[in-house]
């Protein structure tokens, strides 16, 4: 088991038009690692703009892995905001001894987006 604290920000935008969002702010990622080669990561993060929360299923060579997950995200403080969203994650990554760097697609019917996490494993 592997805990990460750092550094998140998500990029969404909608699909059919011009409006878009972000959440920035610390991020904490658990690993629950499965053998040599698998990772459960569930991962929650907070800050201006709104919250995410979710988890990913990753393949992992070496310092190199593969994932695909489920991320929910809140933007906006009011009702008429966007309000809460089921999105689908795939991201890559890599993560070091005490480091970790990933990039994620995010994306939904109405949504679509990026995020990148940066982090310190503890």
């Amino acid at each position: 088991v592997q805990l990460s604290l750092g550094l998140n920000v998500v990029m969404l935008s909608e699909s059919y038009g011009n409006d878009s969002k972000g959440i920035y702010g610390p991020g904490l990622r658990v690993d629950f690692n499965l053998g040599r080669s698998f990772i459960v990561a569930p991962e929650v993060s907070a800050g201006i703009g709104g919250w995410s929360a979710g988890g990913t299923l990753n393949f992992r060579s070496k310092k190199f892995f593969l994932g695909a997950g489920y991320l929910a995200a809140s933007l906006g403080g009011s009702w008429d905001d966007w309000g809460i969203n089921s999105l689908f994650k795939v991201h890559a990554g890599a993560k070091g001894r005490n480091w970790l760097l990933a990039l994620s697609y995010v994306t939904n019917r109405w949504l679509r987006g990026f995020g990148l996490a940066a982090g310190y494993i503890f």
